[in-house]
């Protein structure tokens, strides 16, 4: 019984670290692809202008 909590907890705290992980990630390439897509409409601006 012990080992199956021990083991249950263990398991929610994977899952949790890779939930956090995957969002963190997730961000930094959302921010990533912001800031090109904002250095991109820039230049296209400059470009049009």
């Amino acid at each position: 019984m012990h080992i199956f909590l021990f083991v249950s907890l263990l398991l929610i705290i994977s899952l949790f670290i890779h939930t956090f992980f995957a969002l963190s990630i997730s961000i930094k390439f959302f921010s990533f692809f912001y800031h090109k897509n904002e250095i991109l409409i820039m230049i296209i601006s400059f470009f049009i202008d």
